[in-house]
């Protein structure tokens, strides 16, 4: 599945993406040097810092195979909803949470539409874009509500040196996220789902709470946005966010996410919320056409898939030849222990079909069984038995000699099942697919990662 153990970030584009960045720089300060003025370079910095805070939980959707239309929409409405609380209340605490909790909630709509209601990602994040601007536009009466408070000011207005808050806040968040999708339970589990939501289902992992928390993650991070918006703009604007989904899943893109799901880097995302943002402020001032800056947008996607998926580019120019079979490797016998599997008479039926008939075997651990038969035999539907996916409608299962039920997987999660597919997750070493659902933890809580590669090993 993967030749090292060694960590997916070494494997990324970063590198690339960083020295295309510096080129960039280096390229609109030599055509314009004021480009590389302080109050840009600044101004640069605060504008990437609202794309990367929403291009984060935007990778965290895209990598469990969601997609989120809704988040400038819901920046918008959010923006507002603080803006209305600070008129009615004058409490900046009271606007920080109606803005956090208006994301959130709409966040959650989507994400009930998507777990709950199984509707696609599209349909659902498209239909609440248009509820969440609609209600923007009804709120505040097609009109900006001028904001003036100080500590609502500060995170997107103000500075601490030459950093620009918002700059630091994005920072924090791009620690956060990096931290919870590489060394916790919950960020493995979002790349499960986004590799194969079946086998990750089948593996005891929460699939749906796990699609219904990345929306609600990202509808907040929209309240969040909308809070350093108001202080970059001074005030709430229901036209506020227009386009920045668009944006977001740019960068995310060009960061090295796959809209396939289960792949994403959150530092990739980083570096290409960060070069979107030199190129759209490098070519807004040289004055080109804002028609040609989409032109450029578009073209950076196109090759940042292309670039993602070299498998692809290689087969338009493939002229043939043998794939190079491996080597089979001498592997020391496995010693027969007592623990043991026995079937008798077991049968499974489903509307208009007998999957199972009467099947009877047992097999001891270190034994190999092969399950021969055409596709449609039955050979799933017997191993799916076994790890308590499906309920036998009839005969035992007997383990160690004693008949057992298994009414769910999590009764048979003392029985391993590696599912016919080439890899859960793409972006998962093999240590950390083989240990999904049932992942070693640190004292602290922590993942234990070491421990994962030691027990694989």
């Amino acid at each position: 599945m993967f030749q090292s153990w060694t960590s997916p970030l070494l494997r990324r584009n970063e590198p690339v993406l960083i020295a295309v960045l510096l080129v960039a720089i280096a390229v609109f300060g030599w055509i314009d040097p004021r480009f590389l003025s302080t109050g840009n370079l600044v101004s640069i910095a605060q504008q990437s810092a609202v794309i990367a805070l929403i291009s984060f939980a935007m990778t965290a959707v895209i990598i469990a195979r969601g997609i989120d239309i809704s988040v400038g929409s819901n920046l918008a409405c959010s923006g507002i909803a603080a803006g209305l609380a600070y008129t009615a209340t004058g409490s900046a605490s009271l606007s920080l949470l109606a803005a956090i909790g208006g994301g959130a909630a709409i966040g959650l709509l989507n994400g009930t539409l998507i777990g709950f209601a199984g509707i696609s990602p599209f349909i659902a994040t498209l239909a609440t874009m248009a509820f969440a601007r609609g209600l923007a536009l009804s709120l505040s009466g097609a009109s900006s509500i001028a904001v003036a408070d100080p500590v609502l000011l500060f995170a997107g207005r103000e500075t601490i040196g030459l950093l620009p808050v918002s700059v630091i806040i994005a920072a924090i968040c791009l620690g956060l996220w990096w931290f919870v999708l590489n060394r916790t339970v919950y960020g493995r589990w979002i790349y499960a789902v986004g590799g194969n939501a079946g086998a990750a289902r089948a593996s005891l992992v929460p699939v749906d709470l796990v699609r219904i928390s990345v929306y609600l993650i990202a509808g907040a991070t929209a309240g969040l946005g909308a809070i350093l918006t108001i202080g970059r703009l001074g005030s709430a604007q229901p036209l506020a966010g227009t386009g920045l989904e668009f944006t977001a899943i740019t960068a995310a893109i060009i960061g090295g996410t796959k809209l396939s799901g289960g792949q994403g880097s959150i530092w990739g995302t980083a570096i290409g919320a960060l070069l979107l943002g030199v190129i759209n402020t490098g070519l807004s001032f040289l004055q080109v056409p804002q028609i040609l800056i989409y032109f450029v947008t578009a073209s950076l996607i196109l090759v940042a898939v292309l670039t993602s998926q070299p498998e692809s580019v290689a087969a338009l120019f493939k002229t043939g030849g043998r794939k190079s079979t491996p080597s089979p490797r001498n592997t020391a016998a496995t010693p027969v222990g007592k623990h043991s599997i026995a079937l008798r008479g077991l049968g499974k039926s489903f509307p208009g079909v007998k999957a199972l008939d009467g099947v009877s075997f047992a097999v001891s651990a270190g034994e190999v069984v092969g399950l021969a038969g055409e596709n449609g035999a039955g050979k799933s539907t017997l191993v799916k038995c076994i790890s308590g996916l499906h309920r036998p409608d009839e005969g035992e299962i007997i383990i160690d000699g004693n008949a057992v039920q298994f009414h769910s997987p999590s009764d048979a999660k003392g029985i391993s099942v590696i599912h016919q597919h080439f890899s859960l997750s793409p972006d998962l070493t093999v240590a950390e697919n083989l240990f999904i659902g049932r992942e070693p933890h640190t004292r602290l809580g922590f993942l234990d990662r070491a421990r994962m590669r030691r027990d694989a090993k």
